[in-house]
C-alpha cells in the first residue's frame, strides 16, 4: 500500500478546511478580520482582511494612468543611467534602447517634473484628462509654474 506524500496530504487537508482563523483575528482598531480567498493557476490563496477596510473597497479607486507611470519610471531610469556614466550621451542611450532621439528626450524631460506632480501621477490624483502626450509637451523648469500648469 502506497502512502500519500506529506506535502500532498497537507495540501488536501488545507483545501478541505474552511477558514481556520475566522473570528480569531482582530485589527488594532478592534475590527474583525474576514477570511477570503482567490485562485490563480489552480492554486488557492487565502488571506484575511479588516472588515473596516472592506468598506473602503467599494469606493472608486484613483485613476492611475499606467502609461504615464511607465514613462515616468523610464525617465528616472534613463536619468540615472546618464548620471552614472553608463551612457555618455543621450544619442548613445537612444541607440541602446532602440528608440528615437526625440522621443527619448521628451520622456527624459519628465524626470525634471516637480515632486508634487510626480506624486500626483503615482497616486492617480492628476486630472483624468491629462495624458502622456500632454506631459511630453514643453513645460517650465520652475516647479511653481509646473504646478500651476498641470494642477
Amino acid at each position: 500500500m502506497m502512502t500519500e506524500s506529506p506535502r500532498k496530504r497537507a495540501s488536501n487537508t488545507r483545501a478541505q478546511t474552511p477558514a481556520l482563523l475566522k473570528g480569531l483575528l482582530w485589527g488594532p482598531d478592534g475590527a474583525a478580520f474576514s477570511p477570503t480567498h482567490t485562485r490563480k493557476k489552480n492554486r488557492l490563496y487565502r488571506f484575511n482582511f479588516s472588515s473596516r477596510h472592506a468598506a473602503h473597497r467599494a469606493c472608486p479607486a484613483p485613476c492611475i494612468d499606467s502609461t504615464l507611470v511607465k514613462a515616468l519610471g523610464r525617465a528616472f531610469r534613463w536619468k540615472r543611467m546618464l548620471e552614472s556614466g553608463e551612457f555618455t550621451t543621450v544619442t548613445e542611450l537612444a541607440e541602446h534602447e532602440k528608440l528615437g532621439f526625440s522621443y527619448l528626450t521628451r520622456v527624459l524631460r519628465l524626470s525634471l517634473s516637480a515632486p508634487d506632480i510626480v506624486e500626483a501621477i503615482l497616486e492617480g490624483r492628476l486630472s483624468p484628462e491629462m495624458k502622456l502626450a500632454d506631459q511630453l509637451e514643453r513645460f517650465s523648469m520652475e516647479w511653481d509654474e509646473q504646478n500651476e500648469q498641470f494642477a
